[in-house]
This record gives structure tokens, sequence and C-alpha cells, in this order.
């Protein structure tokens, strides 16, 4: 990914680098492919996206739960000071040019140099177009893929610990930070439609949207 190599290169603080779908636990090397991403729920999408920025030397840390602002993660120079922010989307449908303008909008009120854009789908050509030219970087799920498979043998692992360490399709609820329960409505327009539900319910009534399960088989070589 040369262009984020590229626009970081003059900030990051220079650190050290640090066959089925039932085995994705198994001490095997997973091949990283756009279905395997789209299948990753949001938060650990994030804490995907966090973990392969450190492993390209950038200082990057996860905002609080439900509390970004508009950011998820914070990339910090080596005197400690915010440069880059990024998104991290875990959607299905392509993003649209509204999240960029309001991620460039937060960038200019805020006075950061750089932001990035990170999806497990694409993006529209508005969206690209509104892109470029600025310090803008838009990373879809075909670049994020191609760039872990680039990655050297012991940033793949810390990848592809992630998935095998964590149940990386349950989504997390935004407000409590735990893993949702499947549950079905029985009442209503929606009735016999499954939902994800926060555990903590009727404390917390968050809900999601069941997404469109991809085949993620064929992880491991």
């Amino acid at each position: 990914m040369p262009l984020l190599r590229q626009a970081l290169a003059t900030y990051i603080n220079h650190n050290a680098e640090a066959d089925e779908l039932d085995n994705i636990h198994a001490n095997k090397e997973i091949v990283w492919t756009e279905n395997l991403l789209k299948s990753i729920e949001w938060k650990l999408f994030e804490d995907l996206c966090m973990e392969f920025l450190r492993i390209k030397n950038c200082d990057a840390k996860v905002t609080s739960t439900g509390a970004d602002g508009g950011i998820d993660i914070k990339i910090t120079d080596r005197n400690g000071i915010v440069f880059a922010i990024a998104q991290c989307k875990a959607w299905s449908k392509p993003v649209g040019v509204k999240p960029i303008r309001e991620l460039y909008g937060i960038m200019a009120g805020e006075r950061i140099k750089l932001g990035l854009f990170l999806t497990t789908s694409g993006f529209s050509e508005d969206a690209r177009n509104f892109a470029d030219g600025k310090s803008l970087i838009l990373i879809d799920s075909r670049e994020m893929v191609e760039a872990i498979n680039q990655l050297a043998p012991n940033g793949r692992a810390k990848l592809d610990g992630l998935i095998r360490q964590n149940d990386y399709q349950t989504p997390t609820c935004v407000n409590c930070n735990t893993k949702m329960v499947k549950r079905t409505a029985k009442t209503g327009p929606n009735a016999g439609n499954g939902f994800w539900g926060c555990v903590n319910f009727p404390r917390c009534k968050n809900t999601m949207k069941v997404r469109k399960q991809f085949d993620a088989s064929s992880t491991h070589q």
C-alpha cells in the first residue's frame, strides 16, 4: 500500500516492527480474503485496523466505544501529538460521500493532517472524487486484504491471532462493549425476523440488524 506508507512516513514514530471455517482457531496461517474481512464484526474490525497500523509502525489507539465523535482511531507522532485519524466501518454497502465529508470536516476542525477511512466494502465514485487531491486515504476491502497478505509473517501472525482469539462474527453492543445475542422479533412488522440484541436488555435496548453471512471458508492454507 505505497500511498499509505508515503503519507505516514513523515509523521510515524519509528519503532521496531514488531481449510475449514470450524478450523479457524487452529494454529494455521489464515488466508485472508474479502469474504473473511466482510464477516468480521464492527468492533473487531476496528481492533484489526489498529493492529494493522501498529504493524506499520504507527502509534495507533482505538477511541472509547460509543464515544468516538466521528473518530475510531487516533495516530500520534513521536511527541504524542495526534496527526492522523481513522474511521473504520464494517459495512456491506459501499461508503458514500457523506461519511468522507464528515471525516474531512473533523480533520479541519481539529487541524489533523491526515485522514484514513478503512472499510470492509468499497467506496462510491462520489466518495473517491471528494477524497481526490486531499489528505485522505480510502482503503477498501480489496486493498486491505492485499496489504494484510503482503505483511511479514510476524505481522500476519498478530492479525491471525485476533481472529483465532475472538468470536469475530457476533457484533458488539456499541453502548455496553459486550457481545450481543441473536433474538427473534415476536411482534410488529418484523415479526419472525432475527436481530441482535444486547445481553443487558432491558437496561440497554440497543439492537442491530443481522448482516448477510459471507462464506469465510477456505481461510487456511
